[in-house]
């Protein structure tokens, strides 16, 4: 035998090929399920679908692709990914935060950061989600530690942040013990800025204090009498015809 490489068998490099080929696919397929806000169930008969409908499915056929994998491959794989690219953009860089705390139907609370930042090779003034972490303590001061603590586990310099936005609550807009004025204690140059959209809100939040305990139930309980009768919601749509009036949707009114 002479020091030359042997060929791949034809079969095997067809197979390899093909495999290759299939993951590159399932890639393609994650990424659609992330930028479209798709549910992870719906893997399961998506791949089903396309096996039956796209006529060469040599490659297709290889392809397997369930909630599982998607929602492994984007917590596991690209959502570290993603964080670590935009750390390394934010070391180099002065950026602000855009900061809010929101609670899902169950009363669990979780804080978002969004960072906002000039990409050096770009130009371009970007907004990306830096992180969603599981809220403890939603104080100012557990605020001020949760967002110190993460930037300093990802590697981005809280000496880089030259602003914050927030919604208008006392425990962030506070003048003395609110986030952004624990923020300016270490960082007098930090600029502050409340969201004006949240005002109306925070103002009919606590007007709603003064409503009586039964109408507020009855707020709460209407959605779940109407959405669990289609008989109901049939006569809702004849009463709203009748009236000639806007087919508004019931929204569910949340804890917040």
């Amino acid at each position: 035998m002479d020091g030359s490489q042997m060929p791949l068998n034809p079969l095997f490099e067809s197979t390899l090929y093909k495999r290759l080929a299939a993951s590159l696919c399932e890639m393609r397929l994650v990424i659609w399920f992330a930028a479209e806000d798709v549910p992870f169930k719906k893997a399961d008969s998506l791949t089903l679908v396309l096996k039956v409908s796209v006529s060469d499915s040599s490659i297709l056929c290889q392809v397997k692709l369930k909630r599982t994998k998607v929602k492994g491959v984007i917590h596991d794989l690209m959502t570290p990914l993603e964080c670590q690219t935009l750390a390394e953009l934010l070391t180099r860089a002065h950026y602000s935060l855009i900061v809010d705390e929101i609670t899902d139907k169950s009363s669990a609370k979780a804080f978002v950061m969004i960072a906002k930042y000039k990409h050096r090779a770009t130009l371009l003034v970007k907004k990306e989600l830096l992180g969603l972490l599981e809220v403890t303590d939603a104080s100012s001061e557990g605020q001020k530690k949760l967002i110190r603590t993460y930037l300093k586990d990802i590697g981005v310099a809280v000496s880089n942040l030259i602003g914050i936005v927030y919604d208008n609550a006392s425990v962030s807009n506070g003048v003395h013990g609110g986030l952004g004025a624990l923020f300016q204690e270490s960082l007098l140059h930090l600029f502050m800025l409340g969201c004006t959209g949240h005002s109306p809100t925070l103002c009919a939040s606590y007007a709603s204090k003064f409503l009586p305990d039964k109408l507020k139930l009855f707020l709460k309980e209407f959605i779940n009498y109407v959405a669990g009768s289609p008989k109901i919601i049939a006569e809702l749509n004849q009463i709203q015809e009748f009236f000639q009036s806007t087919h508004y949707k019931l929204l569910q009114i949340t804890n917040t």
